[in-house]
């Protein structure tokens, strides 16, 4: 057995759980970003679990699940409560004593999100607090807020509806200032559950969403690049025919893309991933961040996508 052998199983096993954890399936990037894998990596472990009797599907609308995957996933996973009481148990335990147990149940937990954001104890509460504050749609307190823009440490009544879990971040509608905004998870001392329901739920979401599912704050990253045919069917598929419709037709088949985004993190996946069907225009910021990654993998002798 090569030595990335458990890694490659634990992912697979990841995978699958996903797959077959919703009915309706998961669109791609959702899928990416649940797992962290590169879309090349995604295409060749769906190749494995089809070798392996799984049906793997896919919808019209382009989104991936698992045939009679609900099965699978109710037998192997852990529920919230089982994974919870898991990973308090192997608090106590040494980092290293615990890493591969840590590994088997977030790859077979359906709380896969929580565990992703850190094996401290605090941060999953922290997380569990808001999930389930979600879930029941009931107003919050977050204690001691560390806000880095403003250097201030305060408590924020929000009401939380969303996660943007690639980043660690929480969406929630502040109801001193009447915004939506967004608080990095890590920053939050402590969730104080309330007793009030959402009172603003219509305000939640809507015009200030970027593509990717974040809500633009005071200073969003304007993007500008332009994709062949290739990249913007790509760019369709996985984001939908709104998104598409906003690309400007340069003719040629070229498109050129002008948004706002609040994290550079999944555009620049996108961009990466596409190396050579995308051309970047503009925001030396969005450069330098691409720059900067392409030449942290290469120092580390990690190859580029071809």
């Amino acid at each position: 057995m090569k030595q990335d052998d458990p890694g490659k199983l634990l992912r697979l096993f990841r995978l699958a759980n996903l797959l077959g954890s919703r009915k309706h399936g998961y669109l791609l990037q959702e899928i990416l970003e649940h797992t962290g894998v590169s879309r090349r990596t995604y295409y060749r472990d769906i190749q494995i679990l089809e070798k392996c009797g799984f049906e793997v599907e896919k919808t019209s609308s382009g989104r991936w699940y698992i045939e009679r995957g609900q099965d699978l996933s109710d037998r192997l996973t852990f529920s919230v409560d089982e994974a919870r009481l898991l990973r308090e148990t192997l608090a106590g335990l040494p980092q290293e004593t615990s890493k591969l147990l840590r590994q088997k149940i977030e790859a077979l937990s359906e709380t896969g999100t929580s565990l992703q954001l850190g094996y401290q104890s605090k941060l999953s509460q922290t997380y569990s607090d808001l999930q389930e504050a979600i879930s029941q749609k009931k107003q919050v307190q977050l204690l001691d807020y560390h806000s880095f823009s403003s250097g201030t440490v305060s408590n924020r009544t929000v009401e939380p509806f969303s996660f943007q879990s690639a980043n660690g971040l929480l969406n929630a509608y502040e109801l001193s200032s009447k915004q939506v905004k967004q608080y990095k998870i890590d920053r939050i001392g402590l969730v104080k559950r309330l007793d009030q329901e959402w009172q603003h739920e219509g305000l939640h979401a809507g015009v200030s969403d970027d593509p990717f599912g974040g809500i633009l704050g005071e200073d969003p990253w304007l993007v500008t690049m332009v994709m062949d045919e290739i990249a913007a069917g790509i760019w369709k598929e996985e984001r939908g025919p709104f998104w598409f419709s906003r690309l400007q037709d340069l003719g040629n088949k070229r498109y050129r893309l002008t948004e706002k985004f609040s994290h550079p993190f999944g555009i620049g996946r996108f961009t990466l991933g596409l190396w050579e069907h995308i051309e970047v225009e503009g925001n030396d910021a969005f450069i330098s961040y691409i720059e900067k990654i392409i030449s942290k993998k290469i120092n580390h002798g990690t190859k580029l996508p071809e």
